[in-house]
């Protein structure tokens, strides 16, 4: 079994991880107190920001206490309960946020990562998809189902899917190192995996991380450097000389 290493949310990804962006707290109806519950939705926010999220877990607790019917509180709950580690109650709590809200993508991606974590695999990829079709400009979503569907070996949807979150922000693995998770997965080919984003990012003329994945894929011990040379998605790249110079210093085809 390997640790690996998913971008989310890469998932947000965490694998795909969402984060629910700041914002006014909506009061549901019967509310009993709308002031009490958005005191608390924003002391759960703040302590998120701090990463805090013991507080977090206390705050949003408190707010889905005084409005049972908010979909965003019990989704940021399951968050903090997330970053703590602790998958098997975060799941309970994406699961209510949909309830409350049918169609709720960041939620949903939110539960795709949960289950990845909790090692249901298939499931997870359900609510990736789900995420995708509900939400299909979100890039988290987007970089999520394509990762996880390149872990699981179906690596042209994988491919597609993962152009499309390079193509909506190229820059995502980079902003959301801090949202990363390890997960085991007994079949994952890390070298494999990094030389498809290196192609993805090839194909879309990205130099600079084309070459980051390729150092990744030589750190995970590949070795068909030729494959840069004859592949055809790396035609806009293979010239540069960062490129010219990192093959060199590999030697392809040995």
């Amino acid at each position: 079994m390997k640790n690996v290493i998913l971008a989310g949310a890469l998932l947000s990804g965490i694998f795909g991880l969402l984060c629910c962006a700041p914002g006014k707290p909506s009061a549901g109806p019967g509310l009993v107190n709308p002031e009490e519950f958005n005191a608390f939705f924003n002391q759960g926010l703040q302590a998120m920001g701090d990463k805090d999220y013991a507080k977090a877990v206390l705050s949003f607790q408190q707010a889905v206490a005084a409005d049972p019917r908010s979909s965003r509180a019990y989704n940021l709950l399951g968050l903090a309960l997330f970053q703590e580690k602790n998958y098997l109650r975060a799941k309970p709590m994406f699961e209510k946020a949909i309830s409350l809200r049918p169609g709720y993508a960041e939620a949903t991606n939110n539960l795709g990562s949960t289950l990845c974590l909790l090692k249901d695999f298939q499931k997870g990829k359900e609510m990736f998809r789900q995420a995708v079709s509900l939400s299909p400009e979100d890039v988290a979503a987007n970089y999520s189902l394509g990762h996880l569907l390149l872990m699981l070996g179906e690596t042209e949807e994988g491919m597609a899917t993962l152009a499309k979150g390079i193509e909506l922000d190229p820059d995502y693995l980079e902003k959301h190192k801090d949202m990363t998770v390890g997960l085991a997965y007994e079949n994952y080919n890390e070298a494999e995996i990094e030389f498809a984003y290196a192609r993805l990012f090839a194909a879309a003329g990205q130099v600079d991380k084309t070459l980051v994945h390729l150092e990744h894929a030589g750190r995970a011990d590949f070795k068909d450097w030729a494959r840069v040379l004859t592949d055809a998605a790396f035609e806009k790249v293979r010239d540069d000389p960062k490129i010219r110079e990192f093959l060199k210093s590999r030697g392809p085809g040995r």
